[in-house]
């Protein structure tokens, strides 16, 4: 065999080699793409919280076939790194998986998430016990479905009424009035606000009032506790 046939042959291997190489990538490429189609890093760090009152299942991966990792209480805060492009629809609910790292990492549907806190004003109707008060009394709080509001301490006559409403996870209290022994009648005081954190249906932290120096509220029955 004369150079010139080994100088052919190997340059033929040669564009064979390449060849392999050019498809073997172009594999990986398509690989790459269709994995950016899938997912989308959009809006990073974002912050919404879970709007499900039975709360929000964590997954490996985006499906509802994989393995679910944890459960969000309804109003937790999450923070969002990235989303699916593809809409799907779950329990009549259309929406996108994302992928969160706080409170814990893993997959969500964000069909379930609202951009700010949405308390039904049903889970805040009821007695409230006030909990890391500043006295020793019995402190309590009355919400009532017809938005009557009263605080009171169960060893004084000490009362107050007013009216209460909710807007996203704010108390407002206005028509304030001291009710006592006495028969004068007291000015109103002015609207106070309180800044709710759901813990539970029967837990509610108070991270922060105008008026009031106090932590937790806790659901009661009745005011002898």
């Amino acid at each position: 065999m004369n150079k010139i046939t080994i100088s052919i042959i190997y340059f033929l291997l040669l564009i064979i080699s390449c060849n392999n190489k050019t498809q073997n990538n172009n594999v990986e490429n398509n690989s790459i793409i269709e994995q950016e189609k899938n997912t989308n890093i959009n809006e990073p760090n974002k912050k919404m919280y879970v709007n499900a009152s039975s709360g929000l299942r964590v997954r490996i991966n985006p499906s509802t076939e994989d393995e679910m990792i944890g459960l969000l209480d309804n109003y937790t805060e999450v923070n969002i790194l990235m989303e699916e492009n593809n809409f799907v629809e779950i329990n009549n609910v259309v929406g996108k998986w994302v992928y969160i790292n706080t409170p814990i990492e893993g997959w969500i549907f964000n069909g379930f998430l609202s951009e700010e806190i949405q308390i039904d004003p049903n889970v805040i109707v009821g007695l409230w016990q006030i909990l890391n008060y500043r006295t020793d009394y019995g402190n309590y709080f009355y919400f009532g479905m017809d938005n009557a509001f009263r605080y009171g301490l169960t060893e004084t006559s000490m009362v107050f009424e007013g009216r209460w409403s909710l807007v996203k996870n704010v108390i407002t209290i206005t028509n304030l009035k001291y009710i006592g022994y006495s028969d004068e009648k007291e000015d109103e005081m002015a609207p106070f606000i309180i800044l709710l954190n759901i813990i539970d249906n029967n837990n509610i932290e108070l991270t922060d009032s105008n008026w009031l120096g106090y932590n937790i509220l806790r659901r009661r029955d009745n005011i002898y506790f």
